[in-house]
């Protein structure tokens, strides 16, 4: 199969969302004659319903089991997470302590749902996880075709940009570029509360401590960032062994600190210029990627990772050192 530009395909969808006249007579030529299919109702969506329609008549312990069917019958991680939230509001009529247990649960599963009262328990990283395994792993779960992988690494790209406006979409950028590199890959501060706002593990027990500061808008580092840092990496002290070695990582577009910043030991900077440097290596990887077709073999993938100097060993070669003032 002959492969087509991404360029092309960008082309053809923004020809659709802007409904270009030509696409338009092509769309209906090739739809005319087309009668209508049958349509479908999700086996959770039914579940959803008939529990809203329970919880309505105040029967909320049965509308509590149904979503927990429908919980069984997701094989999705993050909308079991959802459907759990849903159940712990019905289950809070009448056992709120169990609520709590499921907002756990659903926490666990899903960062965006509610936090419990009582916080979340913390899930280390692994720090010897092997790149390329879990790279496969993370490919194969995430991407379905070459052509989703390539729409999907794109729509990272879109979202690692500096901009006041969209510094949780560049958090959740810098999430899955981390799995889609094969490294261990959090957000602590949007799942707990507390600690970075992304967190690498690099294996060999080396990690990256991110602060992503890609809304600050002044000429220097500013030493409440830099203390912020500062505290994302005594976080990682209390939760990690001593054995683990943590990089303090800031994404910021200055490299001056502010005269009054003392950077924490180690720090080093993303800017600007260097994330633009890594995102044309991932997208060069993406490509060659997708010209595998599969991603179940680790050899291919590391192969991959090494020729585009994307292994963890190389990814320090993106930051740089903070200049003191």
């Amino acid at each position: 199969m002959d492969k087509v530009p991404m360029s092309a395909i960008i082309g053809t969808v923004r020809q659709g969302l802007e409904r270009d006249s030509s696409w338009v007579k092509v769309a209906k030529r090739s739809l005319r004659g087309i009668g209508p299919q049958p349509g479908s109702v999700s086996p959770i969506a039914v579940k959803r319903r008939q529990a809203f329609e329970a919880a309505a008549m105040s029967d909320y312990s049965t509308a509590a089991e149904l979503i927990s069917e429908a919980v069984a019958t997701s094989k999705v991680s993050k909308e079991q997470g959802w459907l759990l939230e849903q159940q712990a509001a019905y289950v809070d009529h009448y056992d709120p302590s169990e609520a709590q247990t499921l907002l756990t649960s659903a926490r666990g599963k899903n960062g965006h749902t509610t936090r419990p009262i009582s916080g979340v328990s913390y899930t280390r990283l692994n720090g010897a996880d092997q790149q390329a395994t879990r790279a496969s792993a993370n490919l194969v779960g995430m991407y379905g075709s070459p052509a989703a992988l390539r729409l999907g690494v794109e729509a990272i790209f879109e979202d690692l940009k500096f901009d006041p406006q969209k510094t949780d979409e560049f958090e959740v950028a810098m999430l899955m570029l981390g799995h889609v590199l094969g490294l261990g890959s959090q957000r602590p501060e949007q799942d707990m509360g507390q600690g970075p706002d992304n967190l690498w593990a690099l294996g060999d027990n080396k990690f990256w401590v991110i602060e992503a500061k890609t809304g600050a808008v002044s000429k220097f580092i500013a030493k409440r960032d830099v203390g912020q840092l500062g505290q994302s990496m005594a976080w990682f002290a209390k939760r990690y062994d001593e054995a683990a070695i943590a990089t303090p990582v800031m994404v910021h577009s200055q490299t001056q600190l502010f005269k009054d910043a003392t950077a924490p030991y180690g720090m080093r900077l993303l800017t600007a210029q260097n994330l633009a440097r890594l995102v044309t290596a991932v997208r060069s990887y993406s490509e060659a990627l997708a010209s595998l077709l599969v991603w179940n073999n680790p050899a291919d993938i590391e192969r991959l990772l090494a020729g585009h100097k994307l292994k963890a060993g190389d990814l320090a070669g993106y930051l740089v050192m903070p200049k003191e003032s």
